[in-house]
This record gives structure tokens, sequence and C-alpha cells, in this order.
């Protein structure tokens, strides 16, 4: 799971993404979750920019799997 601080207008936001990966025909799937504790009409409007994070998260996350191999 990676965690998440989003700053700016008012009070902070925190974020989860968590991410299980699992062999699957010759590959890897992956299943992401993301969980916050703000306000869930805020989390509607700042989705895209959520989802943008957890990419980014993710893209970390798979250069870190390879420079380890």
């Amino acid at each position: 799971a990676i965690s998440q601080r989003k700053d700016g207008g008012g009070k902070e936001v925190h974020y989860t993404h968590t991410f299980v990966l699992w062999p699957e025909g010759g590959g890897t799937r992956l299943e992401r979750t993301t969980d916050g504790d703000g306000n869930p009409v805020v989390g509607f409007l700042a989705k895209p920019a959520i989802m943008k994070d957890g990419r980014t998260s993710l893209g970390n996350l798979k250069a870190r799997i390879e420079a380890s191999s």
C-alpha cells in the first residue's frame, strides 16, 4: 500500500492506494483500490488527480521492483 497526502484548499486529505499483484496467464495481474479520509463528494471531484497520483505511484513501484531484480 502506498499512502499519499494531498495539500491545498483547507484540510489535508490522506488517501491510500493498495496494489495487489499475482501471476496470471504468463503475465501479472494487478488490482488497485484507493481509499481516503476526505469528503466523498470532494473525492469524486478530485478523482482524476487521485487516479493520476495512483498511476505515478504504480510507476515508482514498478521502477523499484525492476531495480531490485
